[in-house]
């Protein structure tokens, strides 16, 4: 009974004195600043500072001092280990990543006399360790200080492991490699169509890059879809065709109102038919001309910009004219823009009076400028103007274009950054500046310009994480 009674005094007793012992503090972080300018842990590092060393130091106020005293804070405190949670790593030069620079100090001050702080930020191989470059196959294409251009961001900063001095560009790819990317095959869904060498039409342009990785040979042709050509195996029944009006000239002379009609003929009657040009024939200029392999037929895009030529037709574009000159072997020429002289609306209504058509609204544009309600009464008019062809389904435009208004582009984003510092909405855009007053306007890179100024700025000095 006493041995217990002398146990229980000397643990009261230590008790007692721990409670008289200023300098039994707990970790706790809960800076205060004192009035001799040193930020302590908590009150209680602070009064053991008062009651030990300095019997007139107070609580100047809570939270620490000013910063520029804060790199003399943990140093000064009785433990140097009263560290808060905050993280901002920082590199040791143990090769070690210490959660931020007071835990650094505690290892320094208590282990390591030697250590010191290498870098901010986590060291590179225990960042290697704990960020693998696990990257989606997002393609938001970037340009690396390299002068490579990788598939997104996650990417680049994968290969700041192997190159730390890499830094981040601009977005979009690098401008002389703008195409060439890691994987050409990390394609985005937007719907921005092309026409490639192979006659096939492609999404958008990295779709037509990643089937080029496979087929060297194949290239694009020309922007939008590619127009529909002859296949022999389309259909099992060769004869089972539309009452679609587009019409093809054949190699026996004769036109077709389109092509599945011709390959009916084909089939059924002349093996040897082939499709000479899309369009109706014109007996004079077929007369001229030998049989034209389908290697050579003309492929041009299905723009309007009309032309008229030395004959007095009216050509959808200029690569029409130069098609209709190449298989004519002709002097054909331009005359000048726009269509050639246009019919009045009144001898196109008259025209129309005798046809049997139905009101069905399709209009077309004839090769004189007219705008018809179909293609029956486009037909129609053509027994009283058998020269007349049809250059395009919608209406016509019936003023002379200017060179403004040829810019008929659609409004699918596909950002590009021009030479002159401004953002297109797509290449059409920036194509249609470069007609209009600025040919030298040339695609700087693809993307937004202020992308790339704000990304620069962010990256000046380091790459962000």
């Amino acid at each position: 009974m006493k041995l217990l009674l002398i146990i229980g005094f000397a643990a009261f007793a230590a008790v007692a004195n721990a409670a008289r012992d200023p300098c039994i503090c707990t970790r706790e972080y809960i800076p205060v600043c004192g009035t001799d300018g040193v930020t302590y842990g908590n009150k209680c590092m602070l009064n053991c500072e008062k009651q030990t060393k300095n019997h007139e130091l107070e609580i100047a106020h809570g939270g620490p001092c000013d910063e520029d005293q804060a790199e003399q804070v943990d140093l000064t405190v009785q433990d140097p280990c009263a560290c808060d949670r905050v993280l901002n790593p920082v590199c040791g030069s143990d090769g070690k990543t210490y959660n931020n620079r007071c835990l650094l100090r505690c290892a320094k001050l208590t282990t390591n006399p030697d250590l010191e702080q290498v870098h901010e930020g986590p060291c590179e191989e225990e960042q290697l360790l704990r960020k693998p470059c696990i990257c989606t196959m997002e393609y938001n294409p970037v340009c690396g200080s390299d002068g490579k251009t990788y598939p997104n961001p996650c990417v680049l900063r994968c290969a700041v492991a192997e190159m730390p001095g890499l830094k981040q560009l601009h977005y979009g790819p690098c401008a002389e490699q703008a195409f060439q990317v890691r994987d050409p095959c990390i394609c985005s869904r937007v719907y921005f169509p092309v026409c490639g060498s192979d006659g096939k039409t492609y999404s958008n342009p990295c779709m037509l890059r990643c089937a080029a990785s496979k087929n060297p040979q194949l290239q694009q042709v020309h922007e939008g879809e590619c127009e529909q050509e002859i296949n022999e195996e389309l259909f099992r029944n060769p004869c089972v065709c539309n009452k679609m009006l587009r019409p093809v000239c054949g190699s026996d002379g004769r036109t077709y109102s389109n092509p599945c009609r011709l390959n009916c003929a084909k089939e059924t009657v002349n093996h040897a038919l082939r499709l000479v040009h899309y369009g109706s024939c014109d007996s004079q200029a077929y007369q001229q001309q030998s049989f034209i392999p389908k290697s050579d037929v003309c492929k041009c895009p299905l723009m309007l910009l009309p032309v008229c030529g030395s004959d007095g037709k009216t050509y959808a574009n200029p690569c029409e004219l130069k098609c209709r000159q190449r298989i004519t072997n002709s002097n054909l020429g331009l005359v000048h823009m726009g269509p050639c002289n246009q019919q009045s609306d009144e001898e196109a209504t008259n025209l129309q009076e005798d046809c049997a058509c139905n009101r069905m609204l399709l209009p077309v544009c004839g090769s004189d400028g007219v705008t018809y309600a179909n293609p029956c009464l486009l037909n129609c008019a053509k027994r009283s103007n058998p020269e007349l062809t049809l250059v395009r389904y919608g209406p016509c435009v019936h003023q002379q274009l200017e060179q403004e208004q040829v810019c008929a582009c659609n409004r699918m984003y596909f950002p590009v950054c021009g030479t002159d510092g401004k953002t297109y909405i797509n290449p059409c855009y920036l194509r249609c500046a470069q007609r209009n007053g600025k040919p030298d306007l040339e695609i700087l890179h693809e993307g937004d310009c202020n992308a790339r100024q704000q990304v620069e700025e962010e990256y000046e000095d380091k790459v962000s994480y």
